[in-house]
C-alpha cells in the first residue's frame, strides 16, 4: 500500500487596496483552510479568525 504525505504552508497578501490584512489560514497534517478576511467589512480580520478557530478545534 502506497503512503501519502502531503507538505504544507499558508500565506496569504494583503494586496493593493488595504493597510490590514483580515486573512486567516490553517495547515496542518490533516486539514488545510483558508479564511478570506470579508474586504474592509468592520472586524473582518476577527470574523476570519473565528472560522478557522472553529476548524482547528
Amino acid at each position: 500500500m502506497a503512503h501519502l504525505s502531503l507538505r504544507y504552508a499558508a500565506g496569504t497578501d494583503i494586496g493593493r487596496r488595504r493597510r490590514v490584512n483580515e486573512d486567516s489560514a490553517l495547515a496542518g497534517p490533516s486539514l488545510l483552510a483558508v479564511a478570506d478576511g470579508m474586504g474592509g467589512h468592520p472586524h473582518g480580520d476577527v470574523a476570519s479568525a473565528a472560522a478557522v478557530t472553529a476548524l482547528a478545534e
